[in-house]
């Protein structure tokens, strides 16, 4: 890359995000059971989980960075998929937008409860 090439670049690949068809988080709720998310992660920590609470991620709005997450992890939940009798989940089409919707959906922090005076 020369010059401005490097930044132009990575400007086109941000502005892609605002692009993309919005997260429909009905499918995506659907699709963390039926992908087999569930069966390690809980959204928010309420209930004993494998995995980490997914919540801690909800600031990552992007199914990309999700997807890198999840790479980076790779071995580690494959391994334990294969243990738990679960296959690779593969993702098409809008479903990882989908799946990023929902979980940062019911992720939200709660508001904070009013103080009774």
């Amino acid at each position: 890359f020369t010059g401005s090439e490097m930044l132009d670049l990575l400007t086109y690949l941000y502005s892609l995000h605002f692009l993309d068809a919005p997260g429909n988080p009905r499918l995506g709720s659907r699709l963390f059971v039926s992908k087999g998310c569930a069966a390690c992660h809980a959204i928010t920590g309420d209930r004993p989980a494998i995995g980490p609470p997914l919540a801690r991620f909800r600031h990552y709005a992007s199914p990309v960075l999700w997807a890198e997450i999840m790479w980076k992890h790779a071995v580690e939940m494959e391994q334990k998929m294969k243990e738990m009798g679960l296959s690779w989940p593969r993702f098409e089409k809008n479903e990882m937008v989908d799946l990023v919707t929902y979980i940062r959906s019911e992720a939200r922090p709660s508001k904070p409860e009013k103080k009774a005076q």
